[in-house]
């Protein structure tokens, strides 16, 4: 799979603000790159969310949806994240987990 992949998070329910600054910035690599721009989502409900993504120029939305993420989280800055490796912090109906992406947070 090729291409540039955003990570979206939502705030109260909408795309957030950063997130928007991705898919703009996306769209610049994408088009330098001749590569698709694609957009992840995790939580309930979405599909007015996804609609709005593909609006803001986007070419594919990913989903992980169900009544399990409706409280999904991330944490922004964990008190650990100046240590590389040690994964990233999701909190799902409140219970916290550590999930590990590429090695990265």
């Amino acid at each position: 799979m090729k291409g540039v992949l955003i990570c979206g998070e939502l705030e109260k329910k909408e795309i957030s603000s950063i997130s928007k600054e991705l898919i703009s910035t996306g769209q610049k690599l994408q088009n330098s790159l001749d590569q698709s721009l694609d957009f992840l989502l995790i939580g309930e409900n979405l599909r007015e969310r996804a609609e709005e993504a593909a609006i803001l120029g986007v070419n594919k939305v990913l989903i992980v949806e169900g009544p399990e993420f409706s409280e999904f989280q991330t944490v922004a800055h964990p008190p650990w994240s100046d240590r590389p490796g040690q994964g990233c912090r999701s909190q799902i109906g409140g219970e916290v987990r550590r999930e590990y992406l590429f090695g990265l947070c």
